[in-house]
């Protein structure tokens, strides 16, 4: 008997999120949501207006540990369905955490004027 082994099986013992079907679906995904809250760089969740956060997830966005902006009028691909909006979201997020080994400057972005105390 033959039998045929495919090439990605030989690729890396190990992945971060198994496809093999010997997992359920909820398995697949499990502690994904702690493991986001628990990195420590500036995390920004984009969510459909019909998605919905899980027990984790809500209470870490009540703790501020994220910045979560609904995109209505959307399916559960944003990035497809509303590009420039999308695209705009994540470019203030950037500039605005000043995400890089300096931060960076995005030029052209609108940004709202900064009130002096």
């Amino acid at each position: 008997m033959i039998s045929f082994r495919p090439n990605w099986l030989q690729l890396p013992s190990h992945w971060k999120a198994s496809m093999l079907p010997k997992q359920s679906q909820s398995q697949r995904y499990e502690g994904l949501s702690e493991k986001f809250l628990s990195s420590p760089v500036p995390k920004i969740l984009l969510l459909a207006g019909t998605d919905r956060l899980d027990r984790a997830l809500t209470i870490g966005q009540m703790q501020g540990k994220f910045q979560m902006v609904v995109v209505r009028h959307t399916g559960h691909a944003i990035q497809e369905d509303v590009p420039d909006e999308f695209a705009t979201l994540l470019l203030n997020f950037i500039s605005h955490n000043r995400i890089g080994p300096h931060g960076i400057e995005i030029p052209g972005l609108r940004r709202a004027p900064q009130s002096t105390p």
